[in-house]
């Protein structure tokens, strides 16, 4: 601990420090990281729509009703997702003893954080067996996980109610015990069956992703790995792929019969097939073109998406290096340091240890850029891939910051970042300013550090000094995240939440009285007014039989359907309250038929 307070101080005051090459990598800093990152004011926020309020209500559900197998979502059978993460936020809120924000988002932040983890060892795997790489494996691991922990989409899923992140985590642990394996030379079996239970995991925490993505990433290693070397010796049969596809459907499977005791044929076709299958194969939402991802990706995995373009490149070029650099002697082959330093060997090493994370990205790309359906998060089990071959070239750019070739694939795109980032500053400032006049003194200790820690870095860049400056942005980030969920996203959850609307519609209308939706469900309006059920009207005819009654009747709906509400279904009808919650204007009505009781309700006389 001693020697890392020392290099930390000389870190910030001596120029000639090596701080890359003295510095400990050790997994704990991961964890300290990534939980400061993913868990600090987990729960400040509310839930936003449209997906968070609705998981936490199917758990919510699943706890009242007894039910683990079949999900519901306001009384009626929910189809959409499998279980599992219905059942982790049931878990994490025991200690609780309520579903909170907190509780719910729990089983993603801790998913985040192991997946960080599993990577850095992935890493270590991956680049100790190799004679270049063995001494900066762990370097290149924990790169690799800050990457990871820190790029905007996964950042953002890992905390929040979400399938993206605990499915990354899971199609990452299958990965990894295939790959771990792979490599050994005996005990094999016991990794691959790790592997497959992991897939069967995966398939009932998302649906047949979990285990499509992994066995086609696998499947097309193993066909490379095969045709580049024909006289391999790993053999096929030594993975028991029969056992493997027994333990990979089985837990699945046992789902699906107790599925079927609990909804019938019915609804477990429609689960299976309809929802989850139906959903792979020819998605009826989200629908995009297929070159969505090559824009929404680089988006999504900003800040180090700048380095796409030069991993890519310095790639290739290490590549042909391969072919064309001549190939060392047996002398060479048995001297380590003569084989360390040989170009050609340098070459084949990286070609050894990029293999699988590259087969890795390109399948799951190419598998959802070809799926009708797509969304961002989608392409979140591949981040693991891309934040492991970013953090490989930033090893080589680190280690060799004078190389001219680094000059246009790092230097220019990180001051080009650094400087449209402190733009970006100054413009949040000025949005903050413009549409929350009030909220602006509180956001500016969170807009100066993030500009300042943008200078700080592009100084120590243009030193020459990329070690620092990617310290630097690490822990700029950090700061970002902590200080904007305590003064940011407050700003965001006065327009984006509807707890307090809630709130005030308990206030009116208590535990037992009559209260119904028109024209949709608002999944956060039935957790945060605690109903089990809201009946939900879509015709002129529900709506009249609904307020067809002497009492008081209580009514939500959409801002434009009022006034055909008054029209078509009781003129009587009167606006109680409006708030605009994200995009939607909601409004809350009454019949009111008798006055003087409704003010008794009113005013709480």
């Amino acid at each position: 601990m001693e020697k890392d307070k020392n290099i930390i101080e000389r870190f910030f005051w001596n120029k000639n420090l090596s701080f890359y090459d003295n510095i400990s990598f050790r997994p704990t800093y991961i964890i300290i990281f990534t939980l400061a990152l993913f868990l600090f004011n987990l729960g400040k926020r509310d839930f936003w729509a449209p997906n968070e309020p609705r998981y936490a209500q199917v758990s919510v559900e699943m706890r009242d009703g007894g039910d683990l197998i079949l999900p519901h979502l306001n009384g009626e059978k929910y189809p959409d997702k499998p279980p599992t993460l219905f059942w982790l936020i049931n878990i994490a809120s025991l200690p609780f003893g309520e579903i909170t924000e907190f509780s719910a988002r729990l089983p993603s932040a801790l998913a985040g954080v192991g997946c960080a983890l599993l990577l850095y060892y992935l890493c270590l795997m991956v680049f100790s067996r190799l004679s270049t790489y063995a001494s900066q494996a762990r370097r290149i691991g924990f790169l690799a996980a800050i990457i990871l922990s820190t790029s905007i989409q996964y950042t953002v899923n890992a905390r929040r109610v979400s399938f993206d992140v605990l499915i990354t985590f899971m199609v990452t642990l299958t990965l990894f015990c295939f790959y771990k394996g792979y490599i050994r030379k005996a005990g094999k079996l016991k990794f691959f069956l790790f592997a497959y239970l992991a897939m069967s995991i995966a398939t009932i925490t998302k649906g047949p992703v979990g285990f499509l993505l992994p066995i086609l990433t696998m499947t097309v290693f193993l066909c490379v790995e095969k045709y580049r070397n024909p006289n391999y010796e790993f053999r096929i049969r030594d993975m028991r792929v029969l056992y493997g596809a027994i333990i990979v459907f089985s837990i699945p499977l046992l789902w699906v019969a107790a599925l079927h005791s609990r909804g019938g044929w019915e609804h477990t076709i429609e689960v299976v097939f309809s929802q989850n299958v139906g959903r792979t194969v020819n998605s009826w939402s989200h629908k995009n073109p297929f070159y969505y991802f090559f824009i929404n990706f680089p988006l999504h995995f900003l800040p180090w998406s700048i380095f796409i373009p030069g991993v890519i490149t310095h790639y290739i070029r290490m590549l042909k290096a391969n072919k064309n650099s001549a190939e060392p002697s047996a002398a060479e082959i048995n001297d380590q340091s003569a084989s360390a330093s040989s170009y050609y060997t340098q070459a084949r090493n990286i070609k050894e240890a990029l293999l699988f994370p590259s087969i890795w990205f390109i399948v799951i790309f190419t598998f959802f850029t070809c799926m009708s359906g797509k969304r961002s998060a989608y392409l979140i089990p591949l981040y693991p891939a891309a934040a492991l071959l970013t953090a490989w070239f930033l090893n080589e750019f680190i280690t060799a910051p004078g190389d001219a070739r680094f000059k246009k694939l790092c230097y220019i795109p990180m001051r080009f970042a650094y400087i449209v980032l402190v733009l970006i500053g100054f413009g949040f400032a000025g949005y903050i300013y413009y549409k929350y006049n009030a909220h602006l003194v509180s956001i500016i200790p969170v807009t100066i550090i993030f500009m300042a820690g943008q200078v700080v870095s592009f100084r120590f860049l243009s030193r020459s000094n990329p070690v620092k400056a990617l310290v630097s942005s690490f822990v700029v980030i950090l700061l970002t995240v902590i200080l904007g969920t305590q003064v940011i996203i407050p700003v965001f959850n006065e327009e984006k939440s509807s707890k307090a609307f809630c709130k005030e519609i308990d206030r009116y209308i208590g535990s037992d009285s009559k209260f119904g939706s028109f024209g949709y469900l608002g999944d956060s309006y039935l957790f945060y007014t605690s109903r089990d059920h809201l009946p939900v009207m879509y015709t002129a005819e529900e709506g009249r039989r609904f307020l067809d009654t002497d009492e008081p009747v209580f009514l939500l709906t959409k801002g434009l359907y009022v006034d055909w509400l008054k029209e078509n279904v009781d003129p009587k009808l009167r606006m109680l309250m409006e708030k605009d919650v994200g995009h939607r204007t909601a409004v809350f009505l009454t019949n009111a038929s008798y006055p003087n009781k409704f003010e008794k309700i009113e005013t709480g006389k």
